[in-house]
């Protein structure tokens, strides 16, 4: 059986994500999501329930969807990769990796990813001279992989342009992660439909993700769902508070200690201190995150470490290369042979978690996830148990 693992966040699930699994279902005999809990990459809350969204995906071709847990699923790109990869490695039979790309070049993502992996003595000295001009860790990363990228004879202006795609550049994490774990997995690329990730036009039959946010938020639900497959235009009507979310926030971060601050996980080099100093005189999060940004330290890592105050998540919540256990969300009843093929390693029940939380690091991780979605159903109006009271979704 062929299978192809995708890692994801649905948020909302939309006739890209459609597309995508549809041309992947032409090769493969099962795809098998690894999505976002309720805090996705972008430090903020996901617009439904991780099992509303599992839901999603298996109405619409998804055979199973298993979590990818906090603090990876709202880490910076190298955890989330690492994080996501490395359940894709777990789960067996698992052959292909899923990937929306900008660019359908496979030589350059590979030679890409090759390099990112190495981390050679020259691709590190690169890095680190961008890193002291003063310039962003993401674009030096960038710069470093082009120059090296050059020296083993790829164009580094086509390398820089590959690299400026959203999708392109998560592409080359994972394969780097694949790469750097070793494991028997393979890129299945399928090029993005419509516009840019970021872009909030519609192009033909597709809108991205960010659009429809915008158009969900402003209650233009029938609008948005000429880019929603029927059925993942139910959120219930339960969108997070994100006003709620930006002052709990604001309200963790003044609230917090320097010796606390710095040990959140996305915390160094004191970019923690100037995001409390910024938290303590701005009246909003946007007025805080806008005064603290710089060019070193951009507004995405410092959301993160605002949700990570929040949340209290610390940096020896992610000593190990991958998340100690995998949650299963949601899975098809024709599918369900292949859970005798995973043996022990899926969370499903009661006794599966309280089995688990024997190993005192997966323990604390599934305080840390269990605390977010109570926070979760306080800023959605969602009553009850979004963790442990969350049945395993069958379609």
């Amino acid at each position: 059986m062929k299978i192809s693992a995708v890692i994801c966040e649905y948020n909302p699930f939309h006739t890209g994500h459609l597309y995508q699994l549809t041309q992947a279902k032409k090769t493969q005999d099962a795809v098998i999501c690894i999505l976002s809990g309720v805090f996705v990459q972008r430090a903020a809350p996901a617009i439904a329930p991780p099992h509303v969204r599992a839901a999603w995906a298996l109405q619409h071709g998804a055979d199973m969807v298993v979590e990818l847990p906090l603090p990876y699923a709202a880490a910076d790109a190298g955890l989330f990769c690492r994080g996501g990869v490395s359940i894709a490695g777990r789960l067996p039979n698992v052959s292909t990796l899923l990937m929306g790309v900008e660019d359908d070049d496979g030589a350059l993502l590979s030679a890409l990813a090759r390099i990112r992996a190495e981390e050679t003595p020259a691709f590190k000295t690169r890095l680190q001279a961008a890193l002291s001009g003063g310039t962003g860790y993401p674009a030096a990363l960038t710069e470093a992989t082009a120059l090296t990228a050059a020296a083993r004879g790829v164009d580094p202006d086509a390398a820089r342009r590959f690299l400026r795609a959203p999708n392109n550049l998560l592409a080359v994490g994972y394969l780097c992660e694949i790469f750097r774990q070793g494991l028997p997995i393979e890129p299945l690329a399928i090029g993005r439909q419509g516009g840019g990730h970021h872009d909030k036009t519609p192009h033909g039959d597709f809108l991205s993700a960010s659009g429809l946010r915008a158009l969900l938020y402003r209650g233009e639900l029938a609008a948005a769902s000429r880019y929603l497959p029927a059925g993942a235009a139910a959120c219930d009507g339960r969108l997070p508070d994100l006003k709620l979310f930006d002052a709990l926030c604001l309200a963790a971060l003044r609230s917090l200690e320097p010796a606390d601050a710095a040990a959140l996980y996305s915390a160094g080099e004191g970019i923690e201190n100037r995001l409390l100093n910024a938290a303590a005189r701005a009246p909003t999060l946007a007025e805080a995150l806008e005064a603290a940004k710089t060019k070193r330290y951009p507004t995405a890592r410092l959301k993160r470490l605002a949700l990570e105050a929040l949340l209290c998540v610390k940096k020896d919540l992610c000593p190990t290369l991958a998340p100690p256990y995998i949650r299963l969300l949601g899975i098809r009843e024709a599918f369900k042979p292949y859970l005798k093929d995973c043996g022990g390693i899926l969370l499903k029940e009661n006794k599966d978690f309280d089995r688990a939380k024997d190993d005192p690091h997966t323990a604390a991780l599934l305080r840390l996830n269990e605390r977010a979605s109570r926070l979760y159903g306080q800023l959605a109006g969602i009553p009850g148990d979004l963790f442990y009271g969350q049945r395993v979704v069958v379609v």
